[in-house]
């Protein structure tokens, strides 16, 4: 599951524990939505190259957004993110 950014050491930790990994994931994110990321991950995404400038241009926003201290929304309803 490539759903979460992690540092690199936290990367290579659970990189390498499949299980822990899932386990920290689910921890975080719940099971439910762990099976709606999967069945997702196996549906056909066509067009998604013609949506390539406007994702550059939703999170450039975001980014421009964040460094004003606002608050992160993400392109994929329903994916959540931790800001440090």
């Amino acid at each position: 599951m490539n759903g979460a950014a992690l540092c690199y050491g936290c990367h290579s930790y659970l990189g390498g524990r499949p299980s822990e990994h899932l386990a920290w994931f689910a921890a975080k994110v719940g099971l439910e939505e762990i099976e709606r990321l999967k069945r997702t991950a196996k549906t056909p995404h066509y067009g998604i190259k013609k949506q390539i400038r406007a994702i550059g241009q939703f999170y450039k926003r975001e980014y421009d957004e964040m460094r004003l201290g606002g608050q992160f929304r993400a392109w994929i309803p329903g994916l959540k993110f931790e800001v440090a």
